[in-house]
């Protein structure tokens, strides 16, 4: 198993650091993706969810109190819903209030 854990508050998931990560999750079997705790950017989000829509083994996705609104995460859980290897999302503690929409997606996920 390979996990991949981002140290509290030591990035920003900007345009660039996501980037740098969408390579990573294209390149190896990362199973566990930790990104709580830091701050990932609406385009962050964006390019995370593109990474991840396609074959990726990703099983376990921690997005705990990464400052995601309701346009970030939108936009990644709509890449995400083709993603058919993510057993476990963590979205607590995060920007955006949950809307009926929201809930199907995810739902959909599992």
């Amino acid at each position: 198993m390979i996990a991949f854990y981002c140290a509290q508050n030591t990035i920003s998931l900007n345009r660039s650091a996501a980037d740098a990560l969408c390579h990573a999750l294209k390149e190896g079997n990362i199973l566990h993706l930790d990104l709580s705790l830091n701050n990932i950017s609406h385009n962050g989000a964006q390019m995370i969810g593109q990474s991840l829509e396609g074959v990726c083994s990703i099983k376990k996705l921690n997005l705990t109190d990464c400052k995601l609104d309701s346009f970030a995460l939108e936009s990644m859980l709509t890449r995400l819903t083709h993603n058919v290897t993510i057993t476990e999302l963590k979205l607590d503690k995060n920007k955006f209030r949950p809307t009926v929409d929201h809930s199907l997606k995810v739902n959909s996920l599992k």
